[in-house]
């Protein structure tokens, strides 16, 4: 019975207790959510006083950034490409005959004029030849002539007469035939210009396969290249051209003087011809060329820095432009429409008039509707 008694009485303490604890937690939770909302009110509060003592404190530092005025200009674009000096006028001189080289009349490096002689083969066997034939030719004329006059008198036969003409004539072609080798034994010079290079040395037999000297103009030499398909209707005969020769350091500028009207299959490219100016014969053929072609231009284009250029997330190109009211700069961030880049510049083809004001340096740490201090 005692023991029963106990337990009842511990029971009612406990029960006690807990009611007790129950009711603490139910304080605590009130007085936390309370104390939270009032802690909201005031972190809010913080945020505005913060705001107007940051309008109100002039001895507040401000972002600094420089300035880039944004102007109206003329806008040419250039892609590049190699080429290689060429010219019609570079050839390696052949005998058309069979002779042992008697003179050389050239050096290398000589300037020669279209005609001249340059190498000459030994023809002593044609000249005697010559001399035979020119001798057998006088009596066969005669021969002819004295029969023309029978024949015109009805004198002799007529076999006579003809075969006196067919003699004739034979010697006189086989005269010319002879004439004719021993002018391909003087071989002469096709076309002005610079004897590049001798090959052969006096007393050498000279075949047909042998060459003699090479000999090229380089006054009227032009570059060939190929070009894109894709620039097919942005340039053209005329089109600007910057040409720079590494190896001599010279920059010349010219045109298109040729487009090709034939797309190559195998690497989709026309070819151009730019012809070279070369007043001082410096520029020779074979030579590498680098070729900036000009293949856009706007004379009213509204062109910035192509650094001042950012992107958002959602890939819209920007600008901070800076407006200033009573002595405030402000950016505010403008969102803009690119066109050709070229050498660190870009045209901007909406979003500017050519006015505006935009932050340059410091473009990276600003943010839309920052004031700013601008120097």
């Amino acid at each position: 019975m005692k023991k029963y008694l106990i337990i009842t009485v511990a029971s009612l303490l406990f029960a006690a207790c807990d009611s007790k604890d129950n009711s603490d937690l139910a304080k605590l939770k009130e007085e936390k959510d309370s104390l939270s909302t009032l802690a909201d009110k005031l972190s809010k509060r913080v945020v505005e006083i913060d705001a107007l003592l940051a309008d109100m404190d002039t001895t507040k530092k401000l972002t600094i950034v420089s300035k880039y005025n944004t102007q109206v200009d003329t806008f040419k674009h250039y892609f590049e490409i190699h080429g290689v000096v060429e010219t019609d006028q570079n050839i390696v001189i052949y005998p058309q005959t069979v002779g042992d080289v008697d003179r050389i009349l050239v050096k290398e490096g000589q300037t020669v004029k279209e005609g001249q002689l340059l190498v000459q083969l030994d023809a002593e066997v044609i000249r005697r030849n010559i001399d035979e034939v020119e001798t057998s030719l006088k009596l066969a004329t005669t021969v002819f002539e004295r029969q023309e006059k029978l024949w015109d008198q009805k004198i002799g036969s007529e076999i006579q007469y003809l075969e006196a003409e067919t003699n004739k004539k034979s010697l006189e072609n086989r005269l010319a035939t002879l004439r004719e080798q021993l002018a391909m034994a003087n071989i002469k010079a096709p076309f002005t210009g610079i004897i590049d290079e001798v090959f052969v040395k006096e007393g050498e037999l000279a075949a047909q396969a042998t060459p003699l000297v090479r000999i090229v103009n380089v006054n009227n030499i032009y570059i060939e290249s190929d070009v894109s398909e894709n620039y097919l209707r942005t340039i053209g005969k005329g089109s600007d051209v910057e040409v720079h020769f590494p190896s001599l350091d010279t920059k010349i500028t010219t045109q298109i003087a040729q487009k090709g009207s034939y797309i190559n299959p195998e690497n989709r490219t026309f070819k151009i011809r730019v012809n070279v100016p070369n007043k001082d014969g410096d520029i020779i053929p074979n030579l590498l060329a680098e070729l900036k072609i000009k293949d856009y231009q706007n004379d009213s284009a509204v062109v910035v820095p192509s650094r001042l250029i950012q992107q958002n997330p959602s890939g819209d190109n920007f600008l901070y432009v800076i407006t200033t009211d009573n002595e405030t700069s402000v950016v505010n961030k403008k969102i803009v429409k690119t066109g050709y880049s070229y050498k660190g510049h870009t045209q901007i083809t909406e979003g500017l008039t050519g006015s505006e004001l935009l932050v340059d340096k410091g473009s990276k740490s600003v943010k839309d509707g920052q004031k700013v201090e601008v120097q």
